[in-house]
């Protein structure tokens, strides 16, 4: 299959949705000949942070020199942007090229799928580009996810977890840590965010394991953020500068620091001076973004359960204090739409309520402003074609700024469309 061709056929699979369980994906990597198994690895589970905290190991491994490819999902700006090698999506002929050899193998007793097909795609990309390390994300739970099927993990990282995914992960955070746990192995360094609310699952895996588990509490983590940078220190490092005024990028920042210091105590050569360039030269986009062309500013973040809500707000408030701005909301309708909007709604003026279009979990954007309204006295407009939602932000703005969020999904139009209303 051409890059259209293999765009269309993985189109085709999304009716089919998530389907926990590894089953599945591992006949699928034994019929391509595990290619999990031939590659190292730095598995990462949790909630909220699992791009950030990957995307700074990628920039800090690669400026060291090593091969690293990288699995995250999902995909926000660029259906390449899932699979990576030293920081560069990966080609549309390669991309073609490994899922057209993955699917090759299934058949009527064999249906993977999207998500197991792009994992096993992901991981022979890896053991084709003779990667030294693979940042694999879980893309939903840990235990039961398609991605925990490797046998040479070099470190277990678990970032904060909050109440999402209930359906599938359990309804209280004690289970959802439990899912999350279950990416832990036999001897297997873990780093993991601090959280005393569920802290005891993941230690109770760990000495269950025999695995040392360092933990990243927030004590540990000093932070002073800037009009566009962000400095912070955790333990021995210090004043660590990174290229986002995001406050809540320094927890993501130390977590994998002590990553970072997993893989020193392995023997990676990772000096001081590499490390801090990395951090710096990370990029992740969507998350707290900032676009501005000096006459109009707009901030993308997904924000889209209420712990990223709250993170994000934080981190504005850090930088704008009272300041109101107009919000184009979208959300999915299997959210916590009312505790998003707890965190939200004190940073608006007003709200553009629109949705990611052709996509079944989209929350209609009439609905969503009739939601809104039951609850706060707040003017409240909406408009389905995201296009027309971000000019009519705009309009409303005037001088203010225009914030984008509630979701992941419809930040790439978002981002379209502010570029062309300023060529208006």
């Amino acid at each position: 299959m051409n890059y259209r061709k293999t765009m269309e056929y993985l189109d085709s699979l999304n009716g089919l949705g998530s389907r926990p369980g590894l089953e599945n994906i591992s006949e699928l990597l034994t019929r391509l000949e595990n290619p999990q198994n031939k590659v190292r690895a730095v598995h990462i589970a949790g909630t909220n942070g699992k791009g950030s905290v990957g995307a700074f190991l990628t920039s800090v491994l690669t400026m060291a020199g090593y091969r690293i490819g990288r699995y995250c999902s999902p995909a926000v700006f660029d259906p390449l942007e899932t699979i990576s090698f030293n920081g560069v999506n990966i080609s549309e002929d390669d991309f073609a090229r490994v899922i057209t050899d993955t699917v090759s193998v299934c058949d009527e007793n064999l249906c993977p799928t999207r998500f197991e097909i792009e994992t096993a795609a992901a991981f022979m990309f890896f053991d084709r580009m003779k990667c030294d390390i693979a940042i694999v994300e879980c893309g939903m739970g840990g235990e039961l996810d398609a991605t925990n099927v490797m046998s040479d993990v070099i470190c277990s990282v678990i970032t904060p977890v909050s109440m999402d995914h209930m359906s599938f992960l359990g309804d209280t955070i004690e289970k959802i840590a439990e899912c999350k746990a279950g990416i832990i192995k036999p001897g297997v360094d873990v780093a993991a965010y601090k959280d005393e609310r569920y802290s005891s699952v993941l230690t109770e895996r760990a000495m269950q394991t025999q695995s040392d588990i360092y933990y990243i509490d927030d004590e540990n983590i000093i932070c002073n953020t800037g009009n566009n940078e962000l400095v912070f220190s955790y333990r021995g490092y210090k004043d660590i500068r990174l290229n986002t005024p995001a406050a809540y990028q320094a927890m993501n920042g130390a977590i994998a620091l002590e990553v970072v210091d997993r893989l020193r105590n392995k023997g990676y050569n990772l000096t001081d001076d590499i490390i801090r360039a990395g951090m710096y030269n990370m990029k992740w986009p969507g998350r707290f973004e900032i676009l501005n062309d000096n006459k109009r500013m707009l901030i993308l973040d997904g924000a889209h359960n209420p712990a990223g809500a709250a993170a994000f707000a934080d981190s504005y408030r850090r930088l704008y204090g009272d300041e109101k701005s107009v919000i184009i909301l979208a959300m999915f309708k299997d959210k916590d739409t009312r505790g998003v909007l707890e965190h939200i709604m004190p940073l608006a003026d007003s709200v553009i309520t629109t949705m990611a279009p052709d996509n079944p979990r989209s929350f209609p954007a009439k609905d969503l402003a009739e939601y809104i309204k039951k609850y706060y006295d707040i003017e409240v407009g909406y408009e389905a074609d995201i296009y027309k939602a971000v000019s009519l932000a705009f309009d409303m703005a005037g001088e203010n700024k225009v914030i984008a969020c509630g979701s992941l999904a419809h930040l790439a139009l978002v981002k379209e469309a502010y570029r062309k209303y300023g060529q208006r």
